[in-house]
């Protein structure tokens, strides 16, 4: 079965699972990206360690390593005739490196090597800048919307 870390290629940087012991360093992680959308959850955070541990049990959840340090993750997870992926998070001193970008070609790739029909992703309503940065690599909008948490995607 093939792995997503097998289809991540970004010198200096590698994929690997989420151990239970990374908790620590990735909750804040995606809270801290995640934090404008506290306020329209009525204030409370995007994950902790319990919601972390069940996410990983129902999909491929990877941080993404430089060295040894932490800077970021993504999960995936078969969805229908294709793979999702959700809550890709870089450390903001390595936004707008490509960084992200990599760990979306690994997904696309991974995602051919299952045979998949599509990739799909969510985006949040209040976060209309990365529904424009999502189009602009190829994505579009399927028109469908879902209300998660007081927030639509």
């Amino acid at each position: 079965m093939p792995s997503l870390a097998d289809h991540f290629h970004r010198p200096g940087f590698t994929l690997r699972r989420l151990r239970r012991s990374d908790y620590p360093v990735v909750v804040p992680l995606i809270n801290d990206a995640f934090s404008y959308q506290d306020a329209a959850r009525g204030g409370e955070t995007r994950t902790n360690p319990k919601h972390l541990e069940w996410l990983d049990g129902i999909t491929e959840f990877y941080v993404i390593l430089e060295g040894d340090e932490i800077v970021g993750c993504v999960h995936t997870e078969p969805e229908g005739n294709g793979v999702f992926f959700g809550l890709l998070t870089v450390v903001p001193q390595l936004r707008k490196t490509g960084l992200a970008r990599a760990v979306i070609t690994a997904v696309e790739n991974y995602s051919r090597a299952l045979n998949a029909e599509c990739v799909r992703l969510g985006v949040m309503s209040i976060s209309p800048w990365l529904k424009h940065y999502y189009e602009r690599l190829g994505y579009s909008a399927t028109g469908k919307v879902e209300p998660r948490q007081g927030i639509d995607i």
